[in-house]
């Protein structure tokens, strides 16, 4: 008898979130600059005599998994994985992720990666991290309808700080492991704070909101979309060059121009704390994901971290530490 165990990262959006997705990634040249973090999606996939089923802790929820699979709204994205590897044997796979569902950190391709991984350990196969990154967005996109973009695949499965482009006319996803020094490393760690406020909207609805606007033409989405794409390229520059001042002064720009995709990014709530944070210790402010809630990153002034982090407790925002994860998907199992 085998339990095999997996664990993904979570992921941090610095710039370029939205150029992953279908409307512009098929269509435009762009990149998003991302990070993971050592925040994780755990899976464990054990044997039983019943058949098989999901046991989601975040959700608090054990349902059976019928097959042929069928849709029905309920862990699908999981569903999808076991229909996708072909996966029907009696276990229970069991899922918990370390943050909240919709904190717009891509916790549930953080899970899709951990589970796929542990699929894949569990039948005696090769894992390689490209092709899961590939499988888990296809099972998004084809499997299930979904508009979503890589950039959270990519990062859950292989780890650290990457730019990944995007070519007009390919499917492919170009990926380059940003390489930093280590006290580049260490300063960023230091600074960085993440708090979480709250959800306030389905991050599809959104995304949605933007790809109209940018299909319709609207001068303003359109505007700040190719804004974002130049910020990305800028961001990644300064970070090679450990320009960590720059770095933080264009997280501001991002933020500026991902307030114009729509009026739902940037909640009321949000831009409190954001306000908050900048008149507290934060030399920039960005939301992550789609927004909507969710979570801030703010980047701290230089021995203003504690008061960041003391104010933002002050009222009620959710603040944790985090470092950055360098090795992406990782399985392990027992008596193999």
């Amino acid at each position: 008898m085998k339990t095999i165990f997996s664990r993904a990262p979570s992921r941090v959006d610095f710039a370029g979130g939205t150029l992953d997705l279908p409307f512009f990634a098929d269509a435009e040249k762009g990149a998003t600059l991302n990070c993971a973090i050592s925040k994780y999606g755990h899976v464990t996939l054990s044997p039983n005599e019943k058949g098989l089923e999901i046991n989601s802790i975040n959700y608090n929820k054990i349902i059976k998994v019928p097959f042929p699979v069928k849709y029905n709204g309920d862990l699908d994205l999981i569903k999808a994985a076991f229909k996708c590897t072909n996966f029907n044997q009696k276990a229970t796979l069991t899922t918990y992720h370390e943050m909240c569902p919709h904190s717009r950190l891509g916790t549930s391709s953080s899970i899709s990666v951990a589970v796929l991984g542990a699929i894949y350990r569990y039948l005696g196969k090769k894992i390689d991290r490209y092709f899961i990154s590939d499988l888990a967005t296809m099972m998004e996109r084809r499997e299930l309808g979904m508009d979503n973009g890589p950039q959270d695949q990519y990062a859950a499965a292989l780890g650290g700080v990457l730019m990944l482009r995007y070519k007009k006319g390919s499917k492919k996803t170009f990926v380059e492991h940003v390489k930093l020094k280590e006290e580049t490393i260490f300063d960023l760690e230091k600074n960085f704070v993440l708090c979480y406020l709250d959800s306030e909207k389905v991050a599809g609805n959104v995304n949605h909101e933007t790809v109209m606007g940018y299909s319709n033409g609207n001068e303003r989405v359109v505007d700040a979309i190719k804004n974002i794409k130049q910020i990305t390229f800028s961001m990644y520059k300064a970070l090679k060059k450990s320009d960590l001042l720059n770095f933080s002064e264009l997280i501001n720009e991002e933020t500026k121009n991902r307030e114009k995709l729509n009026k739902y990014i940037v909640t009321p709530n949000c831009k409190k704390f954001i306000n908050i944070g900048l008149k507290n210790g934060a030399a920039s402010a960005k939301i992550l994901g789609a927004g909507a809630g969710g979570t801030l990153l703010f980047y701290a002034k230089e021995n203003q971290r504690e008061k960041l982090i003391n104010t933002l407790r002050k009222n009620n925002g959710d603040v944790f530490d985090f470092r950055f994860d360098f090795k992406g998907l990782q399985t392990w199992g027992k008596n193999e």
